[in-house]
């Protein structure tokens, strides 16, 4: 009897050790996520080294470690311990939707699609799940699968501005702007320094030949000041000026949307939207060597601008340079293979006398 005693007491110390050291871990991982939510980035990574060594199956540490990794823009660290956490955990969702997340990133949506797609299954009450799921359909123009996702995380989550503006985004891509303008406005209505969200709804009012209800929206987003990098701001606003100039210029409001294509481009110089919109007024007003200058900027910032190629072939052959338009049309057939006006002004060039 008291040998079997001695071997259940050491049964039991084998069986509670591992029990005291998860404890420990457990409250290791708590303080290094506290740190971790208050931006205490090294404090909350030296405390998860301890618990890996404590515990290397840990899933939780290896998925906040790969979230560090993940901030720090060390894509292939991130990965490692993103698939550490999951084959620790294969029911852990965020480590699922944070590898999907990195995969977005890294624009391998088939890949992010997958492991989304997984992250939803597993925990299918999460919006933000369905929202980037739905953000990821979208970048593969899957856009019945987005519309449903977007749906879905605005069911959970009413209250996010963010998920407004994602829904009329794609409705604004498919053209459904009555839909895109009631979703920018619930999202303006739950978050007013939008400044994103003010400018888009300009440009859907613009669609709609709205132009007051258009200029008021430009002109709401100019007066924001969010709380952005500085970077992000200056796109902002310099989108915000475009647009504003794009209206105007519809309304033949010609100075005025000179006006802002300058305050444009005083705010970002390599915004190539604008030079854009800048070389068609110039265009418009037969000012042609202005006119080729900024569609060749907008040409060397966005290499894809069909239009800014024909565009510029125009305005070249128009000063003679039938050589260099021929070019450009053909640059722009390239990019679209169906652009139906840039091939007229390719045949009508070469049928025209030398």
């Amino acid at each position: 009897m008291r040998l079997n005693s001695v071997k259940f007491l050491m049964l039991l110390w084998l069986v509670t050790a591992p029990v005291f050291a998860e404890t420990q871990a457990d409250k290791m991982y708590t303080r290094a996520e506290k740190a971790y939510l208050n931006k205490r980035y090294d404090e909350a990574w030296g405390t998860l080294q301890k618990v890996v060594e404590i515990d290397d199956k840990n899933a939780r540490a290896h998925n906040l470690i790969g979230k560090i990794w993940h901030n720090r823009n060390k894509l292939d660290q991130a990965e490692l311990e993103y698939r550490k956490a999951i084959a620790a955990d294969p029911q852990l969702a965020d480590a699922r939707y944070n590898l999907g997340v990195l995969m977005f990133d890294k624009r391998k949506y088939s890949d992010a699609e997958k492991l989304l797609e997984e992250a939803v299954t597993i925990d299918p009450q999460n919006p933000e799940f369905h929202y980037n799921l739905a953000l990821t359909y979208a970048n593969e123009n899957k856009l019945e699968q987005a519309n449903e996702r977007f749906v879905n995380a605005i069911k959970l989550d009413a209250n996010n501005a963010t998920f407004h503006y994602g829904i009329a985004c794609l409705y604004q891509k498919t053209d459904k702007m009555d839909d895109a303008v009631e979703e920018y406005k619930k999202a303006i209505a739950l978050n007013p320094n939008y400044i994103e969200a003010h400018n888009n709804l300009g440009v859907a009012y613009s669609a709609q030949g709205k132009y007051p209800e258009s200029v008021e929206e430009f002109q709401a987003a100019l007066k924001l000041n969010p709380d952005y990098p500085q970077a992000q701001r200056n796109l902002g606003y310099a989108q915000a000026h475009t647009s504003l100039g794009i209206t105007y210029f519809k309304q033949g409001q010609l100075a005025k949307a000179f006006d802002e294509y300058k305050k444009a481009l005083k705010i970002d110089p390599m915004f190539a939207d604008t030079h854009y919109n800048l070389a068609l007024l110039y265009q418009h007003n037969n000012q042609l060597q202005p006119a080729v200058k900024h569609y060749q900027f907008a040409i060397k910032v966005d290499p894809s601008n069909y239009m800014a190629h024909n565009n510029l072939g125009v305005a070249l052959a128009k000063l003679g340079k039938k050589e260099q338009a021929e070019s450009e049309y053909r640059q722009a057939l390239q990019l679209k293979p169906d652009y139906a006006e840039a091939q007229r002004n390719l045949n009508a060039l070469s049928s025209s006398p030398q």
